[in-house]
């Protein structure tokens, strides 16, 4: 685990997102992230973990959210891939499954703002997952 700096930023500016699923260091997909990371540490946010299956999906709820954040160069390359992955086809678009958005994220080193990806599909007859961590 890598230090990552504190700096607030704004959406403009942000290199780091945090990542609760597939795209944590271990993880099915972490090697679409891994030629980006220039550093990580675990993280938290508001929110819970719904069992999708093959990966999870964080929505908005009372709980947390435990995944990790992480610092990525060029981050504009990463989003991209990000994006594909996750189904994201720009702010607000109908067929979104997930929601790109700045979150701030409370990490061992205090809080700091990334890129996140909400789950914006069906929630019904999908399970909680308790303690908000994936794998379940």
């Amino acid at each position: 685990m890598m230090d990552i700096d504190r700096t607030p930023g704004d959406a403009s500016t942000l290199d780091r997102v945090f990542v609760y699923g597939t795209l944590q260091v271990g993880g099915r997909y972490h090697h679409l992230a891994a030629p980006f990371v220039r550093g990580w540490t675990k993280g938290s946010a508001p929110g819970v973990l719904l069992n999708l299956g093959e990966y999870p999906g964080w929505v908005e709820g009372v709980g947390t959210v435990r995944g990790q954040v992480l610092r990525l160069q060029p981050i504009e390359r990463a989003l991209g891939i990000f994006d594909q992955l996750e189904d994201y086809l720009g702010p607000g678009h109908p067929d979104n499954l997930y929601q790109r958005l700045s979150v701030v994220v409370t990490t061992p080193h205090g809080p700091v703002r990334a890129w996140g990806y909400r789950y914006v599909g069906p929630r019904s007859g999908h399970a909680v997952l308790p303690g908000g961590r994936w794998p379940p």
